[in-house]
């Protein structure tokens, strides 16, 4: 327990600790610690928990390999880190548990960052925000252009342009076809005039 204590207070002074006391070897400890994990369980502040002991024999070790431990472990709805032992150790506490640590010291390393590390890891996802925002920003941007009043405006101007143009156009082929029309019309009065007239015979009865 001062090894984990000594841990936390190394790496960030501002963890708070809350300790359920309990026997960690022995009959009937199997009983204990299933009941301190239910019991740290249902305090409302509570975020991680975290189930250690020291080194020991085998059967030291043996309440944390128990079904009762294990299920109580298993079901808690706080995530809870496993430090029973030495890094050599392995139990069924630490196979159900969200997570293992080699020893208790690791364990609480594992809870605790540093204050260096916390504050590099806010400057990166500053970092990244800033970044994320101004991408939005952008998108939003070129969103409002795309679907900007002024473009519709310079497309029915660009259509408007366009029609303009078209009448123009079917506006000089009407005036040929009128010319030709009477260019025509022309040249045959013309030539109809030009045809002698026809002298004809009167009798009288």
């Amino acid at each position: 327990m001062r090894d984990i204590l000594s841990a936390l207070h190394r790496r960030n002074r501002n963890v708070s600790v809350l300790i359920s006391p309990c026997r960690v070897q022995g009959e009937g400890s199997e009983n204990e610690i299933a009941q301190a994990i239910k019991d740290l369980e249902k305090h409302p502040d509570i975020e991680v928990i975290l189930v250690a002991r020291g080194g020991g024999s085998i059967e030291d070790l043996w309440a944390f390999n128990t079904e009762i431990v294990a299920r109580a472990v298993a079901n808690c709805r706080v995530p809870v880190i496993s430090g029973v032992g030495h890094e050599t150790d392995i139990t069924i506490c630490d196979l159900v548990a969200d997570m293992r640590a080699p020893t208790p010291t690791a364990a609480a390393e594992l809870v605790a960052k540093g204050a260096q590390e916390l504050s590099g890891r806010w400057v990166s996802l500053h970092k990244h925000l800033q970044q994320g925002i101004k991408e939005k920003i952008l998108a939003l941007r070129h969103r409002f252009l795309k679907a900007s009043p002024l473009r519709f405006l310079d497309n029915y101007q660009h259509r408007l342009q366009n029609q303009r143009l078209r009448i123009l156009s079917m506006q000089d082929r009407l005036l040929t076809n009128i010319d030709k029309r009477l260019v025509s019309s022309r040249f045959k009065l013309e030539h109809n005039r030009e045809k002698p007239k026809e002298s004809g015979t009167a009798q009288c009865a």
